[in-house]
């Protein structure tokens, strides 16, 4: 890279999260350089300036965002802020980078996201569990076979807030209408994580609970200064069945303990494996993996790779600075957004385990390009004209997991007779309905007049939607139709 990627921090100051898991990254990386920061006060700005040798400081985001200098915004404070201070940003066309959640609610993160997406600005939000390096290793286990088929998935992990008492700088996380809560933030962050490396729900049931209705606030010697009401839940219960056929439940709850505060259990038919931790929140800490294969005992993986929050941060960064990088967009967050929150609406519509098929709910999504944007992506344009067999067998393995080869070679004879559309048609489909994809052509006409340009199409569909090398799909079809019949401040015990 010629140049490097000119940072403008929002909310950067001495022995807080953004030094850890942000500065210590930017400030050692040949890719980014911090040129300018923003904070509360202009008091704060300059003393931060001054600690972490930055040149120019603003007392508010609006300076920030009007500095030529800068070519990226990144936000790192509390969630209920982040709308405000990164819009500026926005407007001036930054790009732009803010932890997760991306805003209290869904509203606000589609009001973010439908913003961006209007300025043609790249955008990052901080899921960074999914660059620890347990969850590579177990993704390459995965991908490997050497489970063999996944049957189910278990996670079991603490929040650490949301328990009997919390420190006075985050009290805040105790009422739900800041959108700091058990369900968004570890249970974003597991969800995600799992997502990642195993696909998306289909069906699942959930029951949120609120066992503890206050919660005491103590100072920094320990003492209880205070109890306040606490309206965000401390039990949070999600299982169903995956997009692959596999079973998961995930059960969070609120506070730390003296036993188990993380568990994950993946059950495959030739092996299994386990991560255990002492904070249920994987994106910050540094679990172990275990494995076992054919029956033998549980061993440990040792990891060569070092890990950690400011670990995990800074790989995300290095996939946001790379041209075709894989890293979760506004976008992502949105569909984040929308799971999460169907999942509360769930929780809230039924006094018992009800079942909610998430595919039939959701709004229609559009192609990510047209049949024939061949160009949009010379690779696979060039790949599918001269090696539209590979192609269609590569989709189908990442579309359902069906055999690379024998797919490509059933298209291979049936195109040889005229009748390519036979076994293509069905794959189209399965694509479609796996993304809630609108058909923007007729799939009989588009699989049988222009196969290949139907094959390069959903190539490029795939790789939008940010499939792995082995076909697990990191994004799902989103849910909005919870949001539009539930206000945020509803989703309460």
């Amino acid at each position: 890279m010629s140049s490097k990627i000119n940072i403008g921090f929002i909310g950067l100051s001495k022995g807080r999260w953004a030094e850890h898991a942000h500065a210590t990254y930017l400030q050692n990386s040949s890719i980014y350089k911090i040129k300018a920061l923003a904070n509360s006060t202009l008091e704060s700005a300059k003393s931060a300036a001054e600690t972490f040798g930055i040149d120019k400081y603003y007392g508010t985001p609006e300076e920030l965002a009007q500095d030529r200098n800068v070519d990226t915004v990144v936000v790192s404070v509390k969630v209920p802020l982040h709308k405000q201070l990164i819009m500026p940003a926005i407007q001036q066309g930054k790009n732009a980078i803010v932890e997760w959640p991306l805003g209290r609610n869904l509203q606000e993160a589609e009001e973010l996201t439908a913003l961006a997406r209007s300025k043609g600005i790249k955008t990052m939000v901080i899921l960074q569990a999914r660059q620890s390096s347990v969850i590579k290793k177990m993704n390459e286990i995965v991908d490997s076979g050497k489970l063999g088929k996944i049957l189910s998935i278990h996670i079991y992990a603490s929040g650490a807030a949301w328990g009997s008492a919390i420190d006075t700088a985050n009290a805040y996380v105790a009422n739900i209408a800041n959108g700091v809560t058990l369900t968004s933030v570890p249970g974003g962050h597991t969800l995600d994580a799992m997502c990642y490396v195993f696909g998306e729900f289909k069906s699942v049931t959930a029951t949120m609970h609120n066992a503890r209705k206050t919660i005491e606030v103590r100072d920094e010697k320990g003492d209880t200064i205070r109890e306040e009401p606490m309206t965000s839940h401390d039990q949070m219960s999600v299982s169903g069945l995956l997009t692959s056929g596999a079973y998961a439940s995930i059960h969070l709850r609120g506070g730390s303990y003296k036993g188990t505060n993380l568990l994950w259990e993946v059950e495959g038919t030739q092996g299994e494996l386990q991560i255990r931790g002492t904070t249920g929140h994987l994106q910050l800490s540094s679990p172990t993996l275990f494995a076992s294969f054919n029956g033998e005992d549980l061993t440990e993986i040792k990891l060569d790779e070092e890990h950690g929050a400011h670990v995990n941060v800074g790989r995300a960064y290095d996939e946001f600075a790379k041209k075709d990088g894989i890293y979760p967009s506004w976008e992502d967050a949105v569909v984040r957004h929308q799971r999460l929150l169907a999942f509360c609406v769930i929780a809230q519509l039924a006094p018992t385990w009800i079942l909610w098929t998430i595919n039939k709910q959701t709004r229609m999504n559009t192609w990510h390009s047209g049949l024939f944007d061949c160009f949009s992506d010379w690779n696979i344009c060039c790949y599918g004209c001269f090696c539209p067999a590979c192609l269609f067998g590569e989709n189908a393995e990442k579309i359902d997991g069906s055999s690379c080869c024998n797919s490509g070679c059933l298209w291979y004879l049936m195109s040889g007779w005229g009748l390519c559309c036979v076994t293509h048609i069905g794959k189209r489909k399965a694509l479609r309905e796996r993304f809630n994809l609108g058909e923007d052509c007729n799939d009989c006409l588009a699989t049988t007049f222009c196969s290949v340009c139907a094959i390069c199409q959903e190539a490029r569909e795939l790789k939008h939607r940010l499939l792995s090398t082995e076909g697990r799909p990191v994004v799902a079809q989103p849910m909005s139709t919870a949001y539009n019949s539930f206000g945020q401040s509803e989703l309460k015990k």
